[in-house]
């Protein structure tokens, strides 16, 4: 005996043979792999006790059960269910089987076994002989055999099967199963082994116990909430497939696509919208994507700039939106990765052979495509043809009962060349900002260092000349700047001037409290030039000539301009509107769009109050 041992434990611990595909066998017994003799007779034993009434011939089986099918073709469950079949016989809770009744049922199920042929039964599928169609139908009609049969046995001892059916487990197994199941309908979803729930869950994707569709849906779900799993790597991968399930389960049933559990990732969606600025950008240039998009023109706006930088945060290894420069200057940043995103995407057009997000993410898959897969899944029937699009992100098809899927990129992961790219943005923007927190320089390709530069020059000049652009209008003191230019006119009129223009008593006041200091001419305020045409108005602005005044009368009432005001060029007459009045508001206070005169909102009020139109 020692020597068997010694043989058994050389094999079991050899790296050579370990590895062969016999050892590796997807489906697994507990049974030992190597037996001596004595075990072999001692498992035989407790076959017998435990099972031997389960295991009879079938002519003992038709001479104990009055009216047994033993005789009769087995064709299906349905023919099965249809027949006369005894009670169930509610037995006592005891693991010693071989001194009770077995329920009729079970028999049955046995029998549908025996009637199949199994030509795959040889291969490495094993009993199961899971991706047949074959294994897949006896499963099923052993599901509809037992779907309405219940049981109450109390099952103490374990069951793991890759890929469980009916088929790989023992009587005790059965048993358990039935009655665990019996109180899972009842609302009672207790512990149990894992391959009971994946079990069960089966059942639910046939359509077993459940009506296929919402109702079907419900139950997985309802299912999913209340079997209580331990944090294990068994009970994370049980919920990884389920979740796959029910998101099949959804598209094969045409089910609302806001059931679908985690339709898409963050960095698919965020990909839809890289691809969809890729194409604005493009279009910009007259060119179109070299690859076929899922997304199609449905009239929404423009990609935004926030919304773009959203996108590359999400599909970049590197988040640009959480590094300390976003915080402080989130515009920048946001603009120079919105100009060096749309310079890669034209690099790439008229340079590359494949598209910018292409280069990232590989290019759109069509694949086949298995439901339900790593489950025991049968139809009877061939799924209609039928197209489900989710989104931008995927497209399902199935055509002839083969379903194909569609995927927008290849990969559905955070681009690392996308991530080298945005901390370079980050990187050579702090540099160019003098940022007191400076990033060590990765590697990048030139060219990429090259058209970041470029984005960052134009960037930053544009923000130069909005700054020179900026004019503060502190409106409080129009007063003294009406009074300093009053002041100025009355001191370069000669005596002749003054006879004929004869100011206004408020003006010869208002020049007099300048002269007295009770009104203070600005301190910034600059000399200006006496006007050339009638003089100014009560309120300090310069009077404005016929064509003048009805141009500004039309601006003002939002009226059209007339192209020739009293038979002058229009620009001309512009321009000495803009003349008359730059020196009370320090701007022009008109500008063309195209042929057409616009009057500045921002000066509307001070124009209309010193006119007085």
């Amino acid at each position: 005996m020692a020597d068997v041992d010694k043989i058994l434990s050389d094999l079991l611990s050899n790296e050579r043979l370990e590895n062969r595909s016999v050892f590796t066998s997807r489906t697994y017994s507990d049974q030992p792999i190597i037996q001596t003799g004595k075990q072999m007779r001692e498992r035989i034993e407790r076959n017998r006790k435990a099972g031997e009434s389960f295991s009879r011939s079938k002519d003992a089986q038709a001479q104990e059960r009055p009216g047994s099918m033993a005789a009769t073709p087995l064709t299906s469950a349905r023919t099965l269910k249809q027949s006369a079949l005894p009670p169930t016989q509610k037995v006592a809770a005891t693991q010693d089987l071989s001194s009770q009744a077995i329920p009729e049922r079970y028999y049955q199920l046995r029998e549908l076994t025996a009637g199949q042929t199994q030509p795959e039964s040889h291969s490495w599928h094993g009993a199961l002989a899971y991706g047949t169609r074959a294994a897949s139908r006896l499963f099923f009609e052993q599901a509809r055999l037992m779907e309405d049969f219940e049981d109450s046995y109390v099952f103490s001892g374990d069951y793991s099967q890759y890929f469980p059916t009916y088929s790989t487990m023992t009587l005790s197994q059965l048993r358990g199963y039935f009655s665990w199941r019996t109180r899972v309908r009842a609302g009672e979803v207790g512990e149990a082994p894992l391959s009971f729930a994946f079990l069960y869950v089966y059942e639910l994707l046939c359509g077993i116990g459940t009506t296929p569709g919402e109702q079907g849906y419900r139950d997985l779900r309802a299912f999913r909430d209340a079997f209580s799993l331990t944090e294990s790597a068994q009970g994370s991968a049980f919920n990884s497939y389920l979740r796959r399930w029910m998101r099949d389960y959804v598209i094969y049933h045409g089910l609302d696509l806001s059931l679908l559990p985690q339709a898409a990732s963050v960095v698919q969606t965020q990909q839809a919208v890289l691809l969809r600025a890729e194409e604005e950008t493009l279009a910009t240039l007259g060119l179109q994507r070299r690859g076929e998009a899922l997304a199609k023109d449905d009239g929404r706006p423009a990609v935004s700039d926030e919304e773009l930088l959203d996108a590359l945060d999400a599909c970049a290894t590197y988040r640009i939106k959480g590094v300390r420069l976003y915080k402080d200057y989130p515009e920048e940043l946001q603009a120079v990765s919105r100009e060096t995103f749309r310079a890669l995407v034209t690099h790439c057009a008229r340079r590359r052979k494949t598209d910018f997000t292409e280069g990232l993410f590989g290019a759109a898959s069509s694949n086949p495509y298995v439901m339900f897969s790593s489950a025991v899944f049968y139809e009877e029937e061939p799924h209609p043809d039928t197209v489900v699009s989710i989104g931008d992100i995927e497209i399902f098809t199935c055509k002839k009962g083969s379903w194909r899927q569609q995927c927008l990129f290849r990969d559905a992961k955070a681009s690392r060349e996308l991530g080298t790219i945005m901390h370079a943005v980050d990187q050579l923007l702090r540099e160019r900002l003098d940022y007191p927190y400076p990033l060590k320089e990765r590697a990048v390709p030139a060219y990429v260092k090259k058209i970041i530069n470029k984005a960052i020059d134009a960037v930053l000049a544009e923000r130069a000349e909005a700054e020179r652009r900026r004019i503060d209008i502190d409106l409080s003191q129009l007063s003294h700047i009406r009074a300093a230019a009053a002041l100025t006119q009355e001191a370069l009129l000669t005596d002749e001037e003054r006879e004929d223009t004869a100011p206004a008593a408020e003006k010869n006041d208002f020049v007099e409290g300048a002269r007295s200091g009770e009104v203070e001419p600005h301190e910034a305020a600059a000399p200006v030039a006496a006007p050339v045409e009638p003089a100014a108005s009560p309120s300090g602005a310069p009077a404005l000539t016929a064509a003048e005044t009805t141009v500004m009368t039309a601006l003002l009432h939002g009226e059209p301009v007339p192209p020739a005001p009293d038979g002058q060029m229009l620009s001309l007459v512009v321009d000495s509107i803009n003349d008359k009045l730059f020196d009370l508001v320090g701007d022009a206070v008109i500008e063309f769009d195209q042929d057409t005169p616009i009057l500045i909102e921002d000066y509307e009020q001070d124009v209309r109050e010193m006119l007085e139109l």
